[in-house]
């Protein structure tokens, strides 16, 4: 029975998943790594998952908001803004919705609603 706590115990401490980075990212988290990692004989050495379980503990919700938010697109956006309109105005289907879009019906509705930026022109 002390064998099987054991192994239960160990199972916990794994590694569940692999994170998977791109080339540039792996590279900024080394740089920060051998950074910290310098004084290492005065202090204990920071793994990755160390760096990156403090990083997530000391995420702010604004700063979630601001990831989030570095993920949207205008497929993303379009979606939204078509249930908030149906929401507010009433039910349309995707060929209304697209008229009203190509004859700038919605330039109003999307500028003041839209979370994405919109282009200025030339």
């Amino acid at each position: 029975m002390n064998a099987k706590r054991k192994t239960e115990k160990n199972n916990q401490n794994e590694i569940k998943k692999v994170i998977r980075v791109s080339f540039e990212t792996d590279q900024i988290i080394q740089e920060k790594l051998l950074k910290l990692n310098k004084t290492k004989d005065e202090y204990g050495k920071v793994s990755k998952e160390k760096l990156i379980h403090f990083l997530v503990g000391q995420m702010t919700e604004e700063q979630g908001d601001l990831i989030k938010s570095s993920t949207l697109t205008w497929d993303i956006e379009e979606k939204r803004l078509m249930k908030l309109w149906s929401k507010k105005n009433g039910k349309l289907n995707e060929k209304k919705w697209k008229e009203m879009l190509y004859t700038g019906q919605l330039s109003d509705f999307i500028k003041s609603n839209s979370r994405l930026p919109l282009g200025g022109g030339l």
